[in-house]
């Protein structure tokens, strides 16, 4: 019954595994591929290239268009708008953003235009937090883990061994003690009866 139950655990451990990778995946692909960064770093001189999002460094600036997903942590420099954030927060209204606020990236701009200096680029994000805390729980086991595993290995090398030891018993002094209970069959029918018995009735409890 125990190692039924072990077994129970670990099925559904991968099954929680299997789920949270895949909600990891979907956080992934949130983030958006592209940032629009500004060159010079002043709004009205400056022109905008597309780079790659992790190419982002502490201290750009990067203009996000109604649409966009924010491709950075940082703090909006210029602007307002009305930002979803729901894929980090849950919170479903939008939030506004006016110059002093800061924004997360994969977060959506709504409305307006904002200009935001990066302050967490890549690998440093919130987002990227939250997918390491992710990946170090999966890889953790549980205490209560360790515990079922140990207790369920040494019940199960208790319960070989107690079966073996009643085989042997009886084997040797069954003829003896019980002699009307082999008139059909032998001592080693008997004794494997009572082995077998014996894993049978500790299994079940």
């Amino acid at each position: 019954m125990l190692i039924a139950f072990v077994l129970l655990g670990k099925n559904l451990e991968q099954r929680a595994k299997l789920k949270a990778t895949s909600d990891m995946t979907e956080l992934l692909n949130i983030l958006p591929s592209k940032a629009r960064l500004m060159v010079d770093n002043d709004a009205e001189k400056s022109s905008l290239i597309e780079v790659p999002f992790d190419s982002l460094a502490v201290g750009d600036y990067v203009v996000v268009l109604p649409g966009d997903r924010i491709p950075a942590d940082g703090v909006v420099k210029s602007g307002r708008s009305t930002v979803d954030e729901s894929s980090l927060t849950g919170e479903p209204m939008p939030v506004t953003k006016i110059a002093g606020a800061e924004v997360s990236a994969g977060s959506i701009n709504l409305n307006g235009k904002l200009t935001v200096e990066v302050r967490r680029p890549g690998g440093e994000t919130v987002m990227s937090d939250i997918l390491r805390l992710v990946e170090e729980a999966q890889a953790r086991e549980a205490p209560v883990q360790r515990l079922a595993d140990k207790v369920a290995g040494n019940f199960t090398y208790g319960v070989m061994a107690l079966s073996a030891a009643t085989y042997m018993f009886w084997s040797i002094f069954g003829s003896q003690l019980v002699p009307a209970a082999i008139q059909h069959g032998g001592a080693m029918s008997l004794a494997l009866q009572l082995s077998c018995s014996v894993l049978v009735w500790l299994g079940l409890h």
